[in-house]
């Protein structure tokens, strides 16, 4: 098996600079693509073609992407300089949905699977943000942060009070919805978590205390326990 070019529609794609993509999850034939020159683009032939999914957004990269798991015509974008942008309706256009995130430098977006309501938004600087009405007001969550840098979050799909966020001081826990939150960087030698990396913490959907993290230098770890140890 070999790869083979799949950008037929891309304006520039020996120059398109994609930073996230992701996959519906109802119809996996239907993907999109957030570019870091300012577009989303949409696929629904397995990503043969591709067309611009514009209206509505800035000009500006497109870090993350996160798909409403119940409901995949609901799409969040998190646009570093201008915060959190959703779209309900397939073929509709992007609306700001930053009411109380009071830093629009979002790096990472994760939504509930089991409460798409609640989503996370981790910004460059000022912490974590929390909404739990998919996005019309979040609030700060940060009592225990020691870095407020926010490179990555994920969240347990069985138990979604438990939530992670990678930042440059290395990983954080927090069981009670982001009210708390405790380090878990027990023999991670090198607390610095990689932010040349997209995306540089992952959990198990099907073993959630599975967890993975890329560091800056220090290759990939693996917890088993949920973060305790590796």
């Amino acid at each position: 098996m070999v790869w083979t070019p799949s950008d037929t529609g891309l304006p520039n794609p020996d120059f398109e600079l994609i930073e996230t993509l992701i996959i519906d999850p109802i119809t996996p034939r239907t993907l999109y693509a957030g570019s870091g020159i300012g577009a989303v683009y949409k696929s629904t032939d397995g990503g043969n073609n591709w067309s611009d999914d514009i209206n509505g957004l800035p000009s500006a990269l497109v870090k993350v992407l996160v798909i409403d798991p119940v409901n995949p015509k609901i799409l969040y974008a998190g646009i570093p300089g201008y915060g959190v942008f959703k779209k309900e309706f397939s073929g509709d256009f992007w609306l700001p949905a930053s009411f109380g995130l009071n830093d629009p430098n979002v790096e990472s977006l994760a939504i509930a699977p089991s409460n798409p309501q609640v989503l996370y938004a981790g910004t460059f600087g000022s912490g974590v943000f929390k909404t739990t009405d998919a996005g019309f007001n979040w609030t700060a969550v940060n009592n225990g942060l020691s870095d407020f840098n926010i490179l990555s979050i994920a969240i347990d799909p069985t138990t979604p009070n438990t939530v992670y966020a990678a930042t440059f001081n290395g990983v954080f826990k927090s069981t009670d919805g982001g009210a708390n939150w405790n380090s878990i960087n027990n023999e991670i030698p090198g607390t610095a978590i990689s932010g040349t990396i997209s995306n540089p913490l992952a959990i198990d959907p099907f073993i959630p205390d599975t967890l993975y993290s890329g560091t800056n230098g220090d290759g990939f770890y693996k917890s088993s326990n949920g973060g305790t140890n590796r």
